[in-house]
């Protein structure tokens, strides 16, 4: 098999954004906003302290006080390094000088079985870990499954973003993802943007990869200024989940475009969760009217995309990133609204799990596609593109009517 040295861009989830100010077309009325009320989402700050009282958990301090601790089981074919990590997007395994990547999916099953990990322990470590990232003893944080929210600034913005995590995290977990990360992830939520590139400094030597926030795919951490609002916190919560814990060998184009189709999300009702129209419109528009590959239709490029030709990355210098960033969006955008157009017909997660479970012979997911949609990719190109032309403003659409 042919590894890539794994670039930067993999370890750390930024994705495209925005100009800073751009308006959310179409968005709903869930950012996250100044000014609310802590109690607003179930939680009592006191001191240093949270008390998180939908999930039953204390956390005060540098102590957390959970529920009989979770064992949970890395994901099959995970070989966690010396940070910990499960490998993602196509089953890697990290090495002393940072990490190796497949640009396609690669076979793990020949690994042993990786040892069982105490969920609740690794929560009280990632605990410990952010109090000495933020220089203070303590720090105020609230924990949901595997990720440990952390309010890093003591800003308005945290209690708002507890309320969206647990929302979103409900949903996932209701008829989407099955396996829930081993190790616990750090949410650092900041306010401030002053504060939130004072820490990317102190911590790389450098400012934030974006504006708004990332995932490091190997400590383990989001990053993120949540004054920007939902998309950023959704989009990276997916990465954890679905990249290294429910299909570590899932090609990039469907980690992103899942991710993506989150960053302006519609909860139609409790557990349920979908995305409408973004900023990213206007990138899968100009994608349509300038298909990438000869002779192939938009869908059978996107399916064809390894990681690197979807991050538009030159395989001998992996780790310079996206050599051309515009065509990277569009890549993303393309995702995106295939992740949409497929769930609005409730096909996306039927897809993803056939797709999953059969990886192993259907690497690029071809067979899976015509399972459950009954055709083949160049068959439903045109249905696709002409429910995403469909979209062009002053278009609505319903997301929460039952799907046709």
């Amino acid at each position: 098999m042919r590894l890539l040295a794994w670039p930067f861009a993999l370890l750390v989830s930024a994705c495209a954004r925005p100009p800073s100010g751009s308006p959310q077309e179409g968005s709903p009325s869930i950012p996250i906003a100044s000014g609310v009320a802590p109690t607003a989402s179930g939680v009592t700050a006191t001191g240093a302290g949270v008390t998180p009282t939908a999930s039953g958990m204390t956390a005060t301090g540098l102590g957390v006080t959970a529920p009989a601790p979770r064992v949970v089981p890395t994901a099959p074919g995970a070989t966690p390094g010396a940070s910990g990590v499960s490998p993602t997007l196509a089953g890697v395994t990290p090495s002393a000088a940072g990490a190796t990547a497949a640009a396609s999916a690669v076979d793990t099953s020949f690994l042993p079985p990786t040892p069982a990990v105490d969920l609740a322990a690794s929560l009280r470590a990632a605990v410990t870990a952010a109090a000495a990232a933020l220089h203070t003893p303590s720090v105020t944080h609230v924990d949901l499954d595997a990720f440990v929210l952390v309010d890093a600034d003591h800003g308005p913005h945290f209690a708002r973003a507890v309320d969206l995590a647990r929302k979103a995290l409900d949903a996932f977990f209701h008829g989407r993802f099955d396996r829930h990360p081993a190790r616990a992830v750090t949410v650092y939520v900041f306010s401030s943007q002053d504060a939130y590139q004072r820490f990317c400094r102190g911590r790389n030597g450098g400012t934030c990869p974006t504006t708004f926030g990332q995932y490091d795919r190997v400590s383990r951490e989001i990053v993120l200024h949540a004054t920007a609002g939902a998309e950023t916190l959704l989009h990276e919560l997916v990465h954890p989940i679905l990249g290294q814990a429910d299909f570590p060998r899932a090609p990039a184009f469907l980690d992103e475009g899942i991710a993506a189709l989150y960053e302006n999300p519609v909860f139609c009702a409790k557990g349920d969760i979908t995305g409408i129209r973004n900023w990213r419109y206007d990138d899968v528009k100009h994608a349509l009217d300038a298909p990438e590959g000869p002779g192939s239709t938009p869908l059978e490029s996107l399916f064809a995309m390894d990681t690197a030709a979807f991050l538009t990355l030159d395989p001998a210098h992996p780790d310079a990133g996206a050599t051309d960033p515009a065509k990277e969006n569009r890549h993303y955008a393309l995702a995106r609204y295939f992740a949409q157009w497929a769930d609005r017909q409730g096909k996306l997660w039927p897809f993803y799990r056939a797709y999953r479970d059969g990886v192993a012979s259907d690497p690029r997911g071809e067979r899976a596609f015509a399972a459950v949609f009954g055709r083949t990719l160049r068959e439903a190109d045109p249905d696709w593109e002409a429910y995403v032309r469909g979209l062009a403003p002053p278009a609505t659409e319903n997301p929460c009517r039952p799907p046709k």
